[in-house]
């Protein structure tokens, strides 16, 4: 190295373009980076002044140029660049609500859209291209986007996994049948307990008439219930044994 070159320049090495680098600031060949502008102090050394900044596929190119015209090529590769993503926008790799189309944010000042944004499994895909390499770029879904999940505390939908006539005549006699007839024939029974207990206090025949008759339909409704539940939980059992 020349020790005369002031800090930040290689003076006498060669460029990735053949030429010198000896106007190039301290930004020329780091190592790769995430962002980088013509206004950055550090492209060229004092006294010279960047000229061409460009992005390329794999990072930023510039030309250094001073008071004697002597010109310096410099380049800096990107950690996009790095990955094969160096022409994309500003939207790659980011999560989006919806499917990104700002041709400034899809690709790089320095490339072009080719053809349309496409959909995948995870979120959007398109390619830019600077004439000579093309790059593959994505965005994913945000996550609010994509996991469409149900709030814990919103009210969920007891039947929304029944899609056929047995599984919904078994939710509604587990879900609903049930849970309003056993404590109502529970009451029935202890009334007509109270209904005996009044009818021998008092020895009136219609009052054991009318215990006896209460009971006999309680009884009754059970045994329906009891059969409903019995032939409605039998009958999604076939089934799904049938259509498994």
């Amino acid at each position: 190295l020349d020790a005369s070159a002031p800090p930040g320049s290689s003076a006498g090495s060669s460029s990735a373009g053949g030429g010198t680098t000896a106007q190039c600031g301290s930004d020329n060949n780091q190592a790769p980076v995430t962002s980088l502008d013509s206004t950055d102090p550090d492209l060229c050394i004092t006294g010279s002044t960047p000229e061409a900044f460009t992005s390329t596929a794999t990072g930023w190119s510039w030309s250094c140029h001073d008071a004697t015209d002597a010109d310096s090529e410099c380049a800096t590769p990107s950690t996009a660049g790095t990955s094969g993503t160096g022409l994309c926008g500003d939207m790659n790799g980011r999560p989006e609500s919806t499917a990104p189309s700002a041709p400034t944010d899809l690709c790089s000042t320095s490339a072009d859209l080719l053809g349309a944004v496409t959909t995948t499994s995870t979120g959007w895909s398109w390619q830019c291209s600077d004439g000579t390499n093309t790059n593959t770029c994505t965005a994913t879904t945000s996550s609010a986007a994509t996991t469409g999940t149900t709030p814990t505390n919103f009210l969920q939908n007891p039947f929304k996994n029944l899609d056929t006539f047995p599984k919904i005549i078994a939710a509604i006699v587990n879900n609903i049948v049930l849970p309003v007839a056993i404590p109502f024939i529970a009451v029935m029974i202890i009334y007509s307990g109270f209904l005996f207990i009044i009818a021998k206090r008092d020895g009136s025949v219609y009052n054991l008439e009318k215990a006896k008759t209460t009971l006999k339909y309680t009884l009754i409704g059970a045994a329906l219930v009891l059969g409903a539940f019995v032939i409605a939980n039998a009958l999604q059992a076939t089934l799904t044994s049938l259509i498994s």
